[in-house]
Formats: C-alpha cells, structure tokens, sequence
C-alpha cells in the first residue's frame, strides 16, 4: 500500500542520515583527517579574502590604484595566462622532486603571503593621475605576475591537501570525507568576502588621507599574515605526516 511505501521510504532515509552522521562522526575523530579538514577551510577563507580585496583594493581612489574595471579586467586576464601556462608545470615538477606533503606546504607559503607584494604597485604606478584610470606598463606586468603567481600555488594547494586528506581515511570513508570538506570550504568561501569588506572599508576609512595612502600595506599585510598562519599549519602537517611514515616503517 502508499502508506507501506511511504514508511519504508522515511526507514530508509532515517537509515542514510544515521550512517552519514557515524561517517561524519567517525571522520571527526580522525585526529589528522580533522586537522587536514580544518587546514583546507583556512586556506578557502583567506584564498577568497584575496579575490574580493584586490578588485577593491584596484578602485579605491585613496591608497589604492584607482583603475577603471577594464585596467582590472586586463590585470586579471594576463595573470589567468600566467596561471594557465605554469599550474600543471609546476605541479608536477614540484610534487615529481619533493613529494605531496612538502609541495602543500610550499603551496601554502606561495598562495597567499607573496600578495604582501602586491602595495609595490602603488610605487611603480606613482607618477599616473588617479583621473586616468590605467596602469603603467611596469605595474601592470608586475602585478599580473604576482596574482598569476599566487593562483598556481593556490591551486597547488588544494590539489595536494585534497589528496592527502583522502589518504587519512579509508576508502569507505572518503565520499563523506569529501562532502564534509566541500560543505565546509563552502562557509568558509561566504565568510571570506565578508572579511575583505570590511578589512578594506576600514583600512581606507581613515580620516586621515595620508594614513589611508597606506591602507593597502595594511589589507595585504593583514591577509598575507592570515597566509602564513595556514603554511605554519600546513609545515606542522607534513611534520605529522612524516612521523606517521616514520612509525609506519
């Protein structure tokens, strides 16, 4: 009958939910799936953080570039041919001599601190009127380079951290493994753009002007600083990493 069907229905789905919150609960307990978990939700905050903050960090008038949106949309698009170019070349040259776990680390260091770089553009770019909109040559190259540069090792990262945690559980496990990474660097990814809001809306809210001028040092220092609190986690997990190995031999 539909109501047998139905009862049977609800006793399955009762039974899928019980055995993805033991899968959930038993990965938790992984104490070095959960750091791996944790490491990866860092880094989808802080890499997000960069993406919002830059195209800001381009309009604003005071401390900032002040480019029109065609300048950033260049910006952007040489640094996606940069990225493209050098993302599988250096992956594989890097995880082929060093191995997965000393590649993520790297990775981490490369992703997110070099974009304490990025303010260096304010100097190169000094002599052009802020009413012009553009990008002198030198900015422009060293700035496509530094984000492309940033988004190889970011991508780096993940691919490497992905496949590491997969490694910390067994093969029954790592669907849920993945699904609860993803639903975590999910909030992490909407939490992210809220921070470089207000990072930047405070940073260049100054009313002084000359302590604005120097809003971005401090956009790019602070997120930067995030940067390298995820590699300190990500060295701190080739470290364990390596015990593990270690014991296992």
């Amino acid at each position: 009958t539909d109501e047998d069907t139905s009862k049977g229905k609800t006793a399955i789905f009762k039974c899928q939910t019980n055995a993805a919150n033991g899968g959930v609960n038993a990965i938790w307990k992984r104490g070095s799936t959960r750091r791996h978990l944790i490491s990866y939700w860092l880094f989808s905050f802080v890499v997000v953080a960069v993406d919002e903050a830059f195209p800001l960090y381009c309009i604003s008038r005071v401390g900032g570039l002040s480019l029109s949106e065609a300048s950033i949309g260049k910006i952007l698009s040489a640094a996606g041919v940069i990225f493209v170019l050098g993302q599988y070349i250096t992956f594989a040259a890097l995880v082929d001599r060093l191995g997965l776990q000393r590649a993520q680390s790297i990775g981490a260091l490369l992703g997110v601190p070099t974009t304490i770089l990025i303010p260096i553009a304010n100097l190169l770019n000094s002599n052009v009127s802020q009413e012009e909109g553009e990008l002198r040559w030198s900015s422009f190259i060293f700035l496509a380079i530094v984000i492309g540069t940033a988004k190889i090792f970011t991508c780096l990262y993940f691919a490497a951290i992905t496949i590491t945690t997969n490694r910390t559980v067994p093969a029954s496990l790592r669907a849920t493994t993945n699904g609860l990474s993803t639903t975590g660097g999910s909030v992490a990814k909407g939490l992210g753009p809220i921070f470089a809001g207000v990072l930047v809306t405070i940073s260049f809210s100054v009313s002084n002007e000359n302590i604005a001028r120097y809003g971005s040092v401090f956009i790019w220092c602070t997120i930067s600083m995030l940067g390298l609190l995820v590699y300190q986690d990500a060295r701190s997990l080739e470290r364990m990493s390596r015990q593990g190995d270690e014991a296992d031999d």
